[in-house]
């Protein structure tokens, strides 16, 4: 149980920082 919360709590952080990598690069247009 454990193991799968820790994977899915890192996936979610990589989806927040793509996200906001995104964004940055919006601006920078």
């Amino acid at each position: 149980m454990k193991g799968t919360v820790m994977v899915i709590r890192a996936r979610s952080a990589r989806q927040k920082s793509a996200l906001l990598l995104n964004f940055l690069m919006q601006l920078k247009m």
